[in-house]
């Protein structure tokens, strides 16, 4: 009985690492669930933007989603672009044309896609850019205005 235990523990321990590794949405194995993130949005020359303070910068900023176009399509802040992390990484799509403030997101603390994409937008010069650490999960949490196809 024990032994049947420990083989389907093992299992599933291998068949969750197999699904976390393939999911664009799995969890990071180097960084601690989204430990330190607002200290990597610093350290990148990004502002940190929380929950709370984004309702009112929505009138003056440009919004981007950094995740994957099927969840771009299932929900997203209102008035958001898609520009989804992987695409710009992989070269299919181009960087947004520079447009003033611009605040990037993507699913939660744990994605690191709205960072990499900040990166990008300031090592090419924009000026303004920040990222709303907590991610579209919690906005949905908090019932803030959404927009789906």
């Amino acid at each position: 009985m024990i032994a049947r235990i420990a083989v389907l523990l093992a299992l599933a321990a291998g068949l969750g690492s197999i699904a976390n590794s393939v999911s664009p949405r799995g969890l990071s194995w180097t960084h601690p669930l989204g430990k330190g993130l607002r200290a990597r949005i610093v350290e990148a020359g990004l502002q940190p933007v929380s929950i709370t303070r984004l309702p009112d910068l929505l009138p003056k900023v440009r919004l981007l989603d950094a995740r994957p176009r099927e969840d771009y399509r299932t929900g997203r802040l209102a008035g958001a672009t898609s520009y989804p992390w992987k695409d710009v990484d992989d070269g299919t799509l181009p960087l947004p044309p520079p447009d003033g403030p611009t605040v990037i997101y993507c699913a939660n603390e744990f994605c690191e896609d709205a960072l990499r994409l900040g990166r990008l937008l300031i090592q090419r010069g924009d000026a303004d850019v920040g990222v709303l650490i907590e991610g579209y999960d919690e906005w949905w949490n908090r019932k803030g205005s959404v927009e789906k196809d």
